[in-house]
């Protein structure tokens, strides 16, 4: 091998000795990383660029704050201002690095064919104000040297005004109804529909009208919250009875208040309502009153009072009906009706021969005579049928005053004795001598002591005969027309 290529070879191996020592490689890394920021500067402008445009909002008129901010990805940030009508907007725009360049502000304009930004205001400075009178989308833009850096900003005017507070008073209820000057498809679906203009489709970026009822509190005119339905038209339920007016007090998203009262309201709507007593003697009744909805048993004679308690009613109708059933038999309809005005008489009392076995309706329809409106609340009422027991009558009684057996009674009367219009017992002794009789109430009735006609000296010990004759309410004369039988006496 010559000396030249010893040394080409040397060389060779040394030139690969060098890229192993980490020296070299240093060195190496250093060019490499000079000769990227050398072509990359551009880039690095462009990114310093694209963060040096700045803008503000401020109004003299406007002292809220931006409300919304849009962000996706890369995109440009959408800037969302509430602002009321009239009110001037000033756009500061301003560039980071205070270079100048051309400033240019353009308003979003489509006819719903064609969409474009139109130019409203072009300057070359490093920092302007612009001044926006109406609202929309606006872009703002920042040209250097070739280089186009835009911004996007969005402006509501939130012109949205309560008008009055309406009220609709019908039988079923009352409704209120807070009047706009938009209705609410409107404020729902059209006036707050703005795009995102940084996309080349046009598309929604935010129903801001469906947020735009942000609370909705009710009261009535002393200042106490009431239960009503948001802002959406609907009926009171129930509806007032009495005299009231109402007051809303509503905030929008954008922290506008809306207030409106109603004046004192006129109810139109009744509310029937009854409480019935009754009782087997009418000396008896008390305050028992028994609400509607439930079904009151009772026997004959059938002692009954209904009480009026409804609402705002000027005339009341009683009135108590047979059950279908017995109307299909042939019985008469309506038994008793009554009518009469609203405080004049609070309280109405059928007669109790009305009643025999069966089933009533008792019912009360209230009217309101200036509205037209009406309500009817009714009361089943069950009457037992007449009753008496065969196997209740005793056979054998002590009257020596041990407190056990020493009457001759019914027993367990008030089960087995119900409804008899008439009652009589007649007690003979075996001579065939009367010896003690009743007629009258069977529930007064106390029975017979041993007793001659249930005075003076007690009566022998021994056999008696008895005859108990009843006639129910309902026409039923028990065990044809009475019950015989052998009683003992002892002592």
């Amino acid at each position: 091998m010559g000396e030249k290529e010893q040394i080409r070879e040397y060389r060779g191996c040394a030139h690969k000795r060098e890229k192993r020592s980490p020296f070299h490689v240093l060195g190496t890394g250093v060019v490499y990383v000079a000769l990227l920021l050398l072509f990359f500067l551009p880039v690095r402008v462009v990114f310093a660029q694209t963060e040096a445009l700045s803008f503000y909002l401020d109004s003299p008129n406007y002292t809220g704050e931006t409300r919304y901010v849009w962000s996706d990805g890369q995109r440009d940030k959408i800037y969302v201002s509430f602002l009321a009508p009239g009110t001037a907007l000033h756009l500061k725009a301003k560039r980071a690095d205070g270079l100048v360049s051309d400033l240019t502000l353009a308003h979003f304009e489509t006819d719903g064919w064609t969409k474009e930004f139109k130019t409203v205001e072009t300057v070359s400075a490093a920092e302007h104000d612009f001044e926006i009178n109406e609202s929309g989308g606006y872009q703002l833009q920042s040209k250097v040297g070739g280089v186009t850096l835009t911004r996007t900003l969005w402006v509501f005017y939130d012109d949205i005004a309560l008008s009055e507070l309406r009220s609709i008073s019908k039988c079923d209820g009352l409704t209120l109804v807070p009047v706009f000057n938009y209705d609410a498809d409107a404020i729902r679906y059209d006036k707050f529909l703005y795009y995102d203009l940084t996309v080349e489709d046009v598309s929604q970026i935010q129903d801001f009208g469906a947020y735009y009822f942000k609370t909705v509190n009710w009261f009535n005119l002393q200042g106490a919250p009431v239960e009503v339905y948001g802002i959406a038209p609907r009926p009171l339920t129930p509806p007032p009875y009495e005299k009231i007016g109402y007051k809303v007090e509503i905030e929008s998203s954008t922290g506008k208040k809306f207030t409106a009262s109603t004046p004192e309201l006129v109810p139109v709507a009744v509310k029937a309502k009854m409480k019935i007593e009754i009782n087997k003697d009418l000396d008896g009744l008390t305050e028992q009153w028994q609400d509607g909805g439930e079904t009151p048993e009772g026997e004959c004679p059938f002692f009954m009072r209904m009480k009026n308690e409804s609402e705002n009613a000027t005339q009341l109708h009683w009135s108590v009906r047979n059950d279908l059933r017995a109307v299909r038999r042939g019985r008469q309809d309506t038994l008793f009706y009554q009518m009469t005005g609203a405080g004049t008489s609070e309280e109405v009392r059928p007669s109790s021969e009305l009643f025999t076995a069966g089933l009533y309706r008792v019912e009360l329809r209230a009217v309101n005579e200036q509205s037209g409106c009406q309500d009817t609340v009714r009361i089943n009422v069950k009457v037992d049928s007449a009753l008496l027991a065969k196997n209740a009558i005793p056979n054998v009684f002590s009257p020596n005053g041990d407190g056990i057996n020493d009457v001759f009674q019914i027993i367990e009367k008030a089960k087995n004795a119900k409804s008899l219009k008439s009652f009589e017992v007649h007690i003979m002794n075996r001579n065939g001598s009367l010896v003690y009789e009743y007629k009258g109430d069977i529930r007064k009735w106390e029975g017979w002591n041993g007793r001659k006609n249930g005075k003076g000296e007690p009566l022998a010990v021994g056999t008696y005969f008895y005859i108990i004759r009843a006639v129910g309410w309902d026409g039923v004369e028990f065990s044809g027309k009475e019950y015989k039988g052998v009683l003992q006496l002892y002592r």
